[in-house]
């Protein structure tokens, strides 16, 4: 015997016939299945809803959620099954009241964190009060980024403020906000990844982890790597060099060869005697510049440089340091030779005030064939209309 799930069998109604019922339900069974719901997530579904649902229901409530831009509804409704009691003018409405508080993607923030449709108004206004009142600036910004926040009970919220003040930190309410995910942490956790810092020879986490907050997710397996790959690539102190910029713990070894290599090629275009591995100990930043400003100003240098002899350590960190808009723009203000003359007009360019978008607006209206137009742009596209 076989069951039409097309049709909708009500089994509420339906005469106690336990063969028609198991048919019914192995035919709604195979429905889900073939939808992408996994056998556990169905077991459980039927503890709730023991009919389970039929096609008809089913389609209609998944062509609603892509309707409403949710682009997995499946994974949705696993992660929060309550989403099949919701009528979809439920979900109209927390998507519209979500955009009335200054949630700009209610669809994203509700696909990261299904429970928010079991949230009420009078809770998230007074969840985004709450944070307000303790010095966030930014409720809306900061549960969009980290929505779990909204499941935190303010003693909790509280307590991991204090703790974080007791610990040294100046101003925990700016760290959690770099880094939301400090709320999750135990306090213990922190406790530990603060030892492990000073046993491996930073004097001062707290500084560290205030720098680049991000650390405090980093495992110590990570971290040993990279102080291990530093010093395999010549760096003398790496726990020194990583306290000048913390975020280096971020880059990729790729990356940071990457600009190495670039550097010295530098040396060997203009026979420079620069040993980069130590200039970058010394000045860690250089590693934080993208590839791209890097290739823009070993252009301009190429092109202004009277000889190889203008080309000095001093001169490459002055222009590595300028902004690279003022940088572009100074050397094609004028045809004149000499980086000296250069950095007079990038004080020249820099006196103007012009705004980040102004200089940009102008690079663009270089010429096409401008090579160096071409680099800047690579790097830095403009962003489409």
């Amino acid at each position: 015997m076989s069951i039409d799930v097309t049709r909708s069998i009500d089994l509420r109604t339906t005469p106690n016939d336990p063969e028609t019922r198991e048919l019914v339900l192995e035919s709604r069974r195979e429905l889900l299945r073939t939808l992408g719901f996994s056998d556990d997530f169905i077991g459980k579904l039927e503890v709730g809803e023991p009919t389970l649902h039929t096609k008809g229901f089913i389609d209609k409530r998944i062509t609603g959620l892509k309707e409403r831009g949710f682009k997995d509804p499946v994974k949705l409704i696993t992660k929060l099954p309550v989403v099949l009691s919701l009528t979809l003018s439920n979900i109209d409405e927390k998507i519209t009241g979500l955009k009335e508080r200054g949630f700009k993607d209610p669809v994203k923030l509700i696909t990261s964190h299904p429970s928010i449709l079991n949230y009420t108004f009078p809770y998230i206004d007074e969840k985004i009060t709450g944070l307000k009142e303790r010095g966030f600036k930014d409720p809306v910004k900061l549960t969009a980024k980290k929505p779990t926040i909204f499941s935190y009970a303010f003693p909790n919220i509280d307590a991991k403020i204090e703790g974080l003040k007791e610990r040294g930190f100046k101003n925990p309410v700016k760290l959690v906000t770099a880094h939301p995910s400090f709320f999750s942490l135990a306090l213990s956790y922190i406790d530990k990844k603060m030892e492990g810092l000073e046993e491996r020879g930073f004097r001062d986490p707290v500084r560290l982890i205030t720098a680049n907050p991000s650390l405090i997710g980093y495992s110590f397996p990570n971290i040993d790597a990279k102080m291990e790959g530093l010093k395999e690539r010549g760096f003398k102190d790496p726990v020194k060099m990583i306290t000048k910029l913390p975020t280096l713990f971020g880059y990729a070894f790729p990356n940071i060869d990457r600009k190495i290599n670039m550097l010295k090629r530098l040396t060997e275009r203009f026979n420079l005697n620069i040993d980069w591995v130590e200039a970058i100990e010394s000045f860690p930043a250089f590693v934080s510049y993208k590839i791209d400003k890097l290739w823009a100003t070993a252009r301009i240098m190429s092109e202004k440089a009277k000889s190889h002899d203008e080309v000095t350590y001093s001169k490459i960190s002055q222009l590595l340091t300028t902004n690279l808009e003022n940088l572009v723009l100074a050397a094609r203000s004028n045809a004149a030779l000499g980086l000296t003359s250069l950095i007079g007009d990038i004080r020249r360019v820099k006196k103007q005030g012009l705004s980040k978008e102004e200089k940009r607006q102008r690079i663009a209206a270089l010429p096409d064939d401008d090579m160096l137009k071409k680099r800047y742009f690579r790097g830095y596209p403009m962003k489409a209309a």
